[in-house]
C-alpha cells in the first residue's frame, strides 16, 4: 500500500497551498486513492494548537488507524497499529500492541507525542505473560522492571495528563482497551 509505505518509512509531507486546515485535509484525500481500505474518520485535538488532527479508521481493532497531522501546511501521516488512545490537548498518545503467541502473550504500550507533524516516541513499557509458570515480566526496553515500576512510567508519561479518550478502531471496543489497561 503506498500510503503506509511512505509514510511509515519517513513520513513524507504532503505540500498543500490551501490555508484552511479542512482545504488541506480534503486536498490531501483527493490526491490519496490509496487510502481507500479506511472507511471513516474523527476528528480529534491531540496537541495543544487550535488545528485538529484527523484519524482515518478502518473501523475494526486490528486493521489499525492513520493519524494525518498539518504541520506548517503540510500534512504528515502517522500509522498507529490496533489501538489508541489520547488525552485531548496534552499531546500525549498511548499506542496499545500486542502478540498472541503459543507459550506466551506480549503486550506493549509506547508514549507518544506529535512533533512537527511526526509521532515521537516517549517511552514503551512491555508486558510478557509465561503460561508455563502463569507469570508476568515488565520491560522498559531489555531492562526488567516490576508492575509498580511499569504503573509508575505510565503515570509520569501519560495518565498524570488527564482524562484519556479513545481514538480510532478502538472507540468501540471500551471494555477490552480497560482490561488491557488493567494488565
Amino acid at each position: 500500500m503506498l500510503i503506509l509505505s511512505v509514510f511509515v518509512s519517513g513520513n513524507t509531507p504532503f505540500v498543500q497551498e490551501a490555508t484552511d486546515y479542512k482545504d488541506i485535509y480534503r486536498k490531501y484525500l483527493q490526491q490519496n486513492k490509496d487510502i481507500e481500505q479506511y472507511t471513516g474518520w474523527e476528528w480529534i485535538y491531540v496537541n495543544e494548537d487550535d488545528i485538529p488532527e484527523m484519524v482515518l479508521t478502518t473501523g475494526y481493532q486490528a486493521g489499525g488507524d492513520m493519524l494525518l497531522a498539518i504541520y506548517n501546511g503540510k500534512v504528515y501521516g502517522n500509522f498507529l497499529p490496533l489501538c489508541f488512545q489520547y488525552i485531548p490537548k496534552k499531546n500525549r498518545i498511548l499506542i496499545g500492541k500486542g502478540y498472541n503467541g503459543d507459550n506466551s502473550d506480549s503486550y506493549s504500550q509506547c508514549v507518544c507525542k506529535l512533533k512537527e507533524g511526526e509521532l515521537q516516541t516517549l517511552v514503551c513499557v512491555e508486558e510478557i505473560h509465561n503460561y508455563a509458570d502463569d507469570t508476568d515480566k515488565y520491560l522498559l526496553g531489555n531492562r526488567s522492571i516490576s508492575k509498580s515500576e511499569c504503573d509508575s512510567i505510565l503515570h509520569r508519561y501519560y495518565t498524570r495528563f488527564g482524562k484519556y479518550r479513545l481514538g480510532g478502531g478502538c472507540s468501540e471496543n471500551l471494555k477490552a482497551m480497560k482490561e488491557l489497561w488493567k494488565r
